[in-house]
């Protein structure tokens, strides 16, 4: 028999032992702390050409053109009580995200209207998220290899379909609801895992910000369930006390929203060139095209290329049944939710995969609501973790993948090391379409040939871009392609009321009256409300001294709004011309009231009672003019 051991020998290997394990434990966190580093370097230096980008696309729907963004703190209170869309254009209905225009009043307070600081948020929440998502999988994963958690993630940061949210600062509420989605799926692990009812509350607290983040959060009613069952041994009694809190949460939401909007929902009509499937003559054709673009969100995510910021009408026009891609399509998500039923049985981590991908984008996907778009690049930010994650798990299992043997890895490691060399390449060269409107959508209108708003928007910026040009020669050539964009829209859709507009404008820029004539007179025709295009008909017809006919307009331009302040100051302009000086200080009066700042009318004021002989009024217009 062996000599027994000594109290003393006993205590001191146990220290040993202990000692050894908080030496492990050290190791361990260093290890992460150093992943973490490296996972958030990795988003920052992949975005780090967005840095010195402009404003682009909408930006200015959460940034300069917000009323409540631009009080800075002030601001704030009355962005938590109106919807997201009030500061913007006035309607208290629809979405409700506080959390993302108080976090650009706060960058507008500190900084300014600064696109570089804003860019640098961007990238720097994305690369937070990021590394939040790896301590996510970590422990969801947990009592398993990090390789898993780390290449899932690693190839979220680098997948090319997220560089559409994080170079466009308008959408960081994309990057915040993702980030509090997943602290609230991650402290739900923690949760499942050690009973700490601390981390439910968090969790539960992370949700309700999540839902005031961006509306995606309302679809983790369906995912939190599935995550419990796989990932914990949890009896349906056990799973349904742990779910009941979050529908407590989303309900609690609901009753916030409903008491601060007008309407919940959007009440103006959806309209096509918004959303294609609005021109579906019937279910079976909406459907069967809804279906279809399902199918090519999944492309996408396999193949992201080319990109584009738009892919409205008719850039996917409507399908039937007869459309072997649509069956396809149809096929494919049939097999997927098969998968995800059977590794649901089976507690298969891949059906939490497919689930996150399938429940997030169902949000989005025109099938059970129509949205404001028919297929957008940005709605696959949330839900290309399911697919990471579904795809990793799948090569893993093929190439039967195993932690601890390198020589049989080669292979795994390869292909992935080649993806993320091609999506990191993919990623930084898209990222410089996003410089501003003009690189963008000059870019976009190869990627999206047959969208008439590709055309539209590089009109657009071609049209407005040449009013800041100071040279009269380049100018003319930006005119002129602005034209020929105009053009391409309406071609591909004639209705484009929009579009004969800003053809008007671009054409009166020119010094083409008759072509703004006959554009303006179609936007009036699609859009007989359309106060701008009345107004600037109206200015037409003055310059051409037809007082007659620019007076009706102008008139007609205040019927549709009473508050139309140009319109007030074009009547007066009319009947100043017409030697009717009384009547014309009175509109003038009437357009001042409404902008005191119109130094137009201010000088025509001063014009007109020095014409009368009120010399103390004269001068004082004139004085305030100056």
């Amino acid at each position: 028999m062996g000599k027994k051991q000594s109290r003393k020998e006993k205590h001191q290997h146990q220290k040993q032992e202990q000692l050894k394990q908080e030496g492990n434990q050290d190791q361990g966190a260093k290890r992460n702390i150093m992943l973490y580093l490296a996972i958030f370097l990795f988003a920052f230096l992949l975005y780090s050409n967005t840095f010195n980008h402009d404003y682009a696309l909408d930006d200015d729907v959460n940034t300069r053109a917000n009323k409540y963004v631009q009080q800075g703190l002030s601001g704030i209170p009355a962005i938590v009580s109106n919807s997201y869309y009030h500061g913007f254009n006035g309607v208290n209905e629809g979405a409700y995200r506080p959390v993302v225009l108080v976090n650009m009043a706060i960058e507008k307070h500190f900084w300014g209207n600064d696109p570089q600081v804003g860019h640098m948020f961007n990238v720097l929440f994305y690369g937070l998220a990021c590394v939040l998502l790896f301590v996510f999988l970590q422990n969801l994963f947990r009592g398993r290899s990090n390789i898993i958690p780390l290449v899932i993630t690693l190839l979220y940061v680098a997948h090319p379909i997220h560089t559409e949210v994080v170079a466009n600062i308008k959408s960081r509420d994309e990057i915040l609801c993702f980030l509090f989605i997943i602290l609230t799926l991650n402290f739900l692990a923690k949760y499942i895992n050690g009973d700490k009812a601390k981390y439910l509350i968090i969790s539960l607290v992370c949700y309700f910000i999540s839902l005031v983040t961006k509306e995606y959060g309302l679809t983790l009613i369906a995912i939190i369930p599935v995550l419990v069952y796989i990932f914990s041994e949890k009896t349906l009694k056990q799973m349904a006390i742990v779910v009941a809190p979050y529908f407590a949460v989303a309900g609690a939401y609901f009753i916030l929203r409903t008491s601060l909007l007008e309407n919940i929902a959007f009440e103006q009509e959806m309209d096509l060139i918004n959303n294609s499937l609005v021109g579906a003559t019937n279910l079976a054709d909406r459907l069967a095209t809804s279906i279809l673009i399902l199918g090519k969100y999944v492309v996408l995510l396999f193949y992201p290329h080319p990109l584009s910021f738009d892919y409205s009408y008719n850039q996917i026009p409507i399908v039937g049944w007869g459309n072997i891609n649509a069956i396809f399509s149809l096929l494919m998500y049939l097999a997927l939710g098969g998968i995800t039923f059977y590794g649901f049985v089976k507690k298969d981590p891949l059906a939490f995969g497919i689930a996150f991908f399938i429940f997030t984008l169902s949000i989005v996907s025109n099938l059970f609501v129509e949205i404001g778009a028919t297929l957008a690049e940005r709605f696959l930010f949330i839900p290309s973790l399911g697919f990471c994650i579904a795809i990793v798990l799948v090569l893993a299992k093929v190439l039967r993948f195993d932690p601890l043997s390198h020589k049989k890895n080669t292979v795994f490691y390869l292909i992935i090391a080649a993806v993320l060399i091609a999506y990191s390449v993919k990623t930084y060269d898209r990222n410089a379409d996003w410089k501003n409107n003009i690189t963008l959508f000059a870019t976009d209108v190869s990627a999206s040939p047959n969208s008439a708003r590709t055309h539209f928007s590089l009109a657009s910026a071609l049209n407005n871009g040449s009013g800041n040009e100071l040279d009269l020669q380049k100018r003319a050539v930006m005119l002129n392609q602005s034209i020929v964009e105009f053009n391409k829209s309406l071609e591909i859709y004639p209705d484009f009321s929009s579009a004969w507009y800003n053809m008007g404008v671009a054409y009166f820029a020119m010094g083409k009256e008759s072509e703004a004539k006959i554009a303006y007179g179609n936007a009036i025709t699609l859009s007989p409300n359309d106060k701008q295009a009345l107004n600037n008909l109206g200015v037409i017809y003055f310059n051409d001294k037809e007082y007659d006919k620019a007076l009706g307009y102008f008139e007609s331009a205040l019927k549709v709004n009473p508050s139309f302040d140009d319109s007030y100051a074009n009547i007066g302009a009319v009947y100043h011309n017409l030697g009717e000086l009384e009547k014309a200080i009175t509109y003038y009066d009437k357009a001042l009231a409404l902008n005191p700042q119109n130094k137009g009318v201010i000088g025509n004021l001063a014009k007109a009672h020095r014409t009368l002989g009120n010399n103390d009024k004269a001068n004082y217009y004139s004085n305030r003019a100056q």
